[in-house]
């Protein structure tokens, strides 16, 4: 299922069956619960579980910094709440850019890429669909919402229990320990 309006490659991936590691996703509690009582309300059907991975800059990202320099005195050095690093569209315009892409990028320590000094960051609802449905928080730049709701107007379908997206930090690397 490829759309001729995509803004970057995907990958659609279908398990009938889940094994292994991956398992706990799909049996945890919470999703065991929510599984039976759909079915008994009659919401969901026998449907195989749909897993989103996005493509290239095509997760939110989220970060939280507490450092002791930045580049301007106007940018801030603290933000104790995770707040939008992609895509903050706030954030690009000149002047201000230079404090996201302070925050943006990474440090290459020891053989690999970490977080700058004080920043903390992480992916918007992994295991969930919005971190993949807009690109950015205000859904100005939809990017699976359409595949998404088409989806889940097939009987069965529900975000968050058989219909899951996983967000990655695209800054790392495919080796890399963290992203």
């Amino acid at each position: 299922m490829v759309s001729t309006q995509s803004t970057g490659s995907f990958l659609l991936l279908l398990f009938p069956a889940v094994s292994g590691e991956h398992q706990q996703y799909l049996n945890d509690e919470a999703y065991q619960e929510s599984h039976h009582q759909q079915q008994q309300s009659g919401d969901i059907g026998d449907v195989d579980p749909v897993i989103i991975v996005p493509g290239i800059f095509g997760s939110q990202l989220d970060a939280r910094w507490n450092k002791t320099e930045s580049p301007h005195y106007w940018c801030y050095k603290q933000s104790p709440k995770f707040t939008t690093l992609w895509l903050c569209f706030e954030c690009m315009v000149p002047k201000v850019i230079d404090c996201w892409v302070d925050n943006m990028l990474l440090n290459y320590t020891g053989g690999t890429f970490v977080n700058r000094d004080g920043v903390e960051s992480q992916t918007n609802d992994f295991g969930g669909t919005g971190g993949v449905e807009c690109i950015d928080k205000n859904c100005y730049y939809p990017y699976f919402k359409a595949m998404i709701d088409g989806i889940t107007a097939i009987p069965g379908y529900v975000k968050g229990v058989n219909l899951r997206a996983a967000p990655y930090d695209f800054r790392y690397g495919a080796n890399s320990p963290v992203g």
